[in-house]
């Protein structure tokens, strides 16, 4: 649920899938219903602007006369690739940041001009932010279910420090905070971490690990993938009945995933296979889905 403000009137929105909009005094009254599915929303501090995320989507309405017109003015949507996924949306004094797990997005509120910042290169990592902050000083707080803590310069878009909390947990963490010299973190297991900020112990000479194998590689590297795949005899038979088109690659990869990474547990397999398939080239995820298709 969010609350917001158009000039002395306050309402708010719930829900996230078909969000509705309510007056936010006795008796509630319902203005209207949002024909979008959010996963974050925010007031544009000092406007009547709502910016969302709804997927890979960034979009902005207008709600100036939304009791009047009953359907708000959609100013602005901004698609990014159909990989990435956001979640999360904070506002710095010129821009709003959206959070994608290894990637952070930057949205002049003026222009709308966006730039990205990618916080980990290697494309087999299941290392991804989950929760963001901004610092007293303009800087950018991200923050992994992996033991890290990401700190960004927001102007610059860089990387300032990378730090190694601890031990690697097991479950997500989803809201963070700053205040004063301290840093609050809130998992889902109803744990709450504080964690004690030295600016004189910063290291400020980041330098990023080169990644093992990037994107680039994989795509240089699919077409070999599904072509073995074609040349399988009697795949169908070793595989089973399934229905999703990406279990068939799925289990074909499982066992030579199992090899190349030995420390991951098998639900974890299971998301690279899945990464694997979403950056397939169309012709090859096509082929998988007639795999599917003709097996039902």
């Amino acid at each position: 649920m969010l609350n917001f403000h158009l000039g002395e009137k306050d309402f708010f929105i719930a829900g996230d899938y078909n969000p509705q909009i309510y007056k936010a005094e006795n008796p509630f009254n319902e203005i209207t219903t949002l024909d979008i599915d959010i996963d974050d929303m925010i007031q544009i501090k000092n406007t009547n602007l709502l910016a969302y995320i709804e997927s890979n989507n960034f979009g902005i309405i207008d709600l100036t006369n939304i009791e009047e017109e009953k359907k708000p003015k959609k100013n602005l949507i901004i698609s990014f690739d159909k990989n990435e996924k956001y979640f999360k949306l904070i506002q710095s004094k010129e821009e709003i940041i959206c959070l994608g797990g290894n990637i952070l997005r930057f949205i002049n509120k003026k222009n709308y001009e966006n730039k990205s910042l990618i916080l980990n290169k290697e494309f087999y990592s299941l290392d991804t932010c989950n929760a963001i902050c901004l610092l007293y000083n303009e800087q950018l707080l991200a923050w992994n279910s992996y033991g890290f803590l990401y700190k960004i310069d927001i102007g610059k878009k860089e990387i300032l420090q990378k730090y190694d909390f601890g031990p690697k947990a097991d479950y997500y963490f989803y809201q963070c905070l700053a205040y004063k010299d301290k840093y609050l973190i809130f998992s889902e297991e109803e744990k709450l971490y504080e964690i004690q900020y030295n600016e004189k112990e910063e290291i400020k000479n980041y330098i990023e690990e080169k990644p093992k194998k990037t994107l680039e590689d994989f795509m240089k590297e699919q077409d070999n993938i599904v072509k073995k795949i074609i040349e399988e005899k009697n795949i169908k038979d070793e595989i089973g009945t399934c229905k999703p088109p990406y279990t068939f690659y799925y289990m074909y990869r499982y066992n030579s995933m199992k090899k190349e990474f030995p420390l991951i547990n098998e639900r974890n397999i299971f998301r690279l296979c899945l990464k694997e398939y979403n950056y397939l080239k169309p012709e090859n995820q096509k082929f998988f889905e007639n795999l599917s298709i003709n097996d039902n």
